[in-house]
């Protein structure tokens, strides 16, 4: 098995501790993101004739409600039936993020 770290001895001292340094940021930082993996689930929303329709791309599922509140209802039902009673999943916030933002101006309409 070779050291991992045999080329630092090689380096004079100070380049030694600035790669050591440099190696232990990347390992903090990676293991900072590996920690924080995405656990909730993103639903796309948007419009489609008269219906609002949700997608799940991880894992894949979908919805519609006539509206918002019909959506919603939805969503929870859909992952609720996706997954057994036990899973972490059913723990996990659901995030929806709207196509279509509406846009507001200060004058009514």
């Amino acid at each position: 098995m070779t050291d991992p770290n045999a080329f630092i001895r090689f380096l004079p001292s100070f380049w030694g501790q600035l790669a050591c340094a440099a190696f232990a940021l990347v390992k903090i930082r990676f293991v900072s993101q590996t920690c924080n993996m995405k656990k909730e689930f993103i639903f796309q929303v948007e419009r489609d004739d008269n219906m609002l329709v949700a997608t799940c791309h991880e894992p894949e599922m979908a919805t519609q409600g006539e509206n918002l509140d019909e959506l919603i209802a939805m969503i929870r039902d859909l992952v609720q039936c996706r997954f057994d009673e036990n899973d972490e999943r059913l723990r996990w916030p659901i995030r929806l993020h709207f196509v279509d933002d509406p846009v507001l101006s200060l004058q009514p309409a």
